[in-house]
C-alpha cells in the first residue's frame, strides 16, 4: 500500500492502516482495545461515507486512519455510564477527518463578483419561468435584476415604489422554497 499518511500540526508523520491498529491492539492489554476493535469499521464506514463527498484527491483510507488516530485519543477519556462509546467517538472521528481535510485542501479564492452575478442569472430564470407572475411583474422582477432602482422602474411601470418593494418581497418569498 503506498504511503497514505499524513503530517499532524507538529510537523510529525502519520501513518496508521486499520490492520496496523488491529494487529497492536490485540498485542497490548487495555480496557479500550476491545471497545476500538468493535468499531473500527464504523470508522471505516463514516470515512466511505465522507470520501463520497468530498474531491478525489481525498482517499477514504486516509480518512479512516484519521479516524482511528482520533477514536485511540478519544478512548482513555470514555465513561461507560455516559453513553454508548460510539456516541462517545463519533463526533470526534467525524471532526477528525473533517479537520484533515480541511487542513489539507488549498482552496482557490472565490471571485464574489461572479458568485452574485451568476446567482443573479439563476434567479431572473427562476423567477421569469414562474407560471403564476404576471407580465408586469416579470418585468418589474426583470428590472430590479439588472440592476435598475425602485424610483426608476416605479415610474416606468407607472406604480409607486411601494409596490415595486412589494412585488420584489413576494417573488423572493416565493423563491424560498424552492432555493
Amino acid at each position: 500500500m503506498p504511503d497514505s499518511g499524513w503530517s499532524n500540526p507538529n510537523g510529525a508523520r502519520v501513518t496508521v492502516t486499520n490492520e496496523d491498529t488491529s494487529s497492536e491492539l490485540s498485542s497490548q492489554s487495555s480496557p479500550y482495545n476491545t471497545l476500538i476493535l468493535e468499531h473500527l469499521e464504523k470508522v471505516s464506514a463514516v470515512a466511505r461515507l465522507l470520501a463520497q463527498k468530498l474531491p478525489p484527491q481525498f482517499e477514504w483510507k486516509e480518512l479512516a486512519q484519521v479516524g482511528v488516530l482520533a477514536m485511540l485519543q478519544a478512548a482513555p477519556r470514555y465513561r461507560p455510564g455516559a453513553g454508548t462509546f460510539w456516541s462517545f467517538v463519533y463526533l470526534r472521528v467525524r471532526g477528525a477527518m473533517l479537520d484533515f481535510c480541511q487542513v489539507r485542501c488549498q482552496f482557490e479564492p472565490i471571485d464574489v463578483e461572479t458568485v452574485i452575478a451568476k446567482t443573479q442569472v439563476r434567479l431572473s430564470a427562476l423567477m421569469l419561468q414562474s407560471p403564476s407572475m404576471s407580465a408586469r411583474d416579470r418585468g418589474i422582477f426583470e428590472a430590479l435584476s439588472q440592476g435598475y432602482g425602485a424610483r426608476a422602474i416605479a415610474q416606468q411601470f407607472g406604480i409607486s415604489e411601494a409596490r415595486v418593494s412589494q412585488i420584489r418581497k413576494r417573488e423572493r418569498s416565493r423563491l424560498r422554497p424552492v432555493a
